[in-house]
């Protein structure tokens, strides 16, 4: 390289002027081999052909972004393409050699190996003007943190990450992404909290971070992602009172943040999201909380786990309005009301668990209405009477569950004579 042309290299100082990019690019080719060189200074200044923007780049080829700046240089022909693109290129390699690309990832196909993104590099997807929209590694080993070196690829709308080793907290310029639908992430090892800067992504529609090691708040975050349609956060240590931010999100379809460590109430206005299918929030605290009975206005509810959150109160007569529900999960709670009659009109419920209470009372014949039913778990609680002869007409039961509770007198023939269920 010694033998570049003073105009070759006044050529590429032309094309590389940097000064408003705000990372570690640099001017040529040269200054890149020269920095990697064997050295005995500890550091070697960059400086951009302005010569208003500097840093002291560590003499270490270890490094991911001493990588990514390696394999940028060696690949870009100068005077080819554009600033962009090789920010791009910079971003995703630096996240390739932070998270051990060449060593764990079970395939990398053009990654660092090709100078055009979107045709070769497995998971990059890209739009017409050639800009990277679309990145999808999933199961792939992914080994380390996500660098803050993401925050360059700002017209990306599709991260999908999940399902990898990834650890440490999340960077702050995952902020710049304002383009950004759909985050997934989950089934991760990240610590840390949603860094506050996530406020920005307005346009989120399907934010996932379940099964990771994530902890504070997320009231605020949700509060600003009016367009969400999927949270899904459940086995995490977040904490803090329920987030009511998630009321205002009108479009919601699945909301959960089971196992974790929240508290407070169910915000009564969680019966506003009307798009509402699931609705998960077992394994949390929310001692002194009660069922609302707003939740009796989602009509498309097919989903209600709130077992094991030390709720108490009863069991709201407008539950009975949730035709479309198909599980219905309240166990391991301080529930005290009895059943309402009006539970025989969830006419297309499967699972009926609400063991471990103290409701009181007798089991309503209505239930026998609900033909679809496949368990039917009321063990331990404080029920009595008689079983209703009407179960007989669940012909698809296949668990009945009323152990620990006071019922007596005879089963009728109408129950024995079901087929293949487990009476306990």
């Amino acid at each position: 390289m010694s033998g570049a042309t003073t105009d070759d290299m006044s050529s590429q100082r032309r094309f590389m002027d940097i000064s408003s990019i705000p990372t570690c690019l640099v001017e040529s080719y040269q200054d890149v081999m020269q920095s990697f060189a064997p050295s005995v200074l500890d550091r070697t200044v960059i400086t951009t052909e302005g010569g208003d923007r500097s840093m002291m780049m560590p003499i270490d080829s270890c490094q991911p972004a001493n990588l990514a700046l390696w394999s940028l240089a060696s690949t870009f022909p100068y005077g080819v393409v554009s600033i962009d693109a090789m920010m791009e290129y910079y971003s995703l390699a630096v996240l390739f050699f932070s998270t051990k690309g060449p060593q764990t990832w079970f395939t990398h196909a053009g990654w660092v190996e090709n100078l055009i993104l979107c045709d070769n590099w497995n998971g990059v997807r890209c739009n017409n003007r050639t800009s990277v929209t679309e990145l999808t590694i999933i199961n792939n080993n992914l080994q380390g943190s996500i660098p803050t070196e993401i925050g360059l690829l700002t017209n990306l709308e599709l991260l999908r990450l999940q399902g990898n080793v990834l650890t440490g907290p999340l960077p702050s310029t995952l902020g710049e992404l304002t383009h950004l639908t759909t985050l997934n992430l989950g089934a991760n090892y990240i610590t840390g909290s949603l860094p506050s800067e996530m406020a920005r992504l307005t346009n989120m529609n399907y934010l996932v971070v379940q099964e990771n090691k994530l902890s504070g708040a997320v009231t605020e975050i949700l509060q600003s992602m009016k367009q969400l349609v999927h949270f899904l956060a459940k086995t995490n240590f977040f904490t803090g009172p329920l987030p009511d931010g998630m009321v205002v999100c009108v479009h919601l379809e699945r909301l959960d943040i089971s196992s974790n460590n929240f508290s407070g109430t169910l915000p009564t206005e969680l019966g506003d999201s009307s798009g509402l299918v699931q609705l998960s929030i077992e394994n949390n605290n929310l001692s002194g909380a009660t069922i609302p009975s707003e939740l009796g206005r989602l009509s498309n509810l097919a989903y209600l786990s709130l077992s094991q959150t030390e709720m108490g109160g009863g069991i709201p007569t407008e539950i009975g309005n949730l035709s479309a529900l198909r599980g219905f999960h309240i166990s391991g709670n301080n529930i005290e009301s009895t059943i309402p009659t009006q539970v025989g009109n969830m006419i297309a419920l499967e699972y009926f668990e609400i063991e471990l209470n103290r409701i009181t009372g007798t089991l309503p014949s209505e239930l026998g209405r609900i033909t679809d039913l496949i368990g039917l778990k009321v063990g331990y609680n404080r029920l009595d009477g008689s079983l209703p002869s009407e179960i007989g007409n669940l012909k698809r039961l296949d668990v009945l569950d009323v152990k620990g509770n006071s019922f007596s007198g005879i089963i009728a023939t109408e129950i024995c004579q079901l087929n293949d269920f487990e009476l306990s």
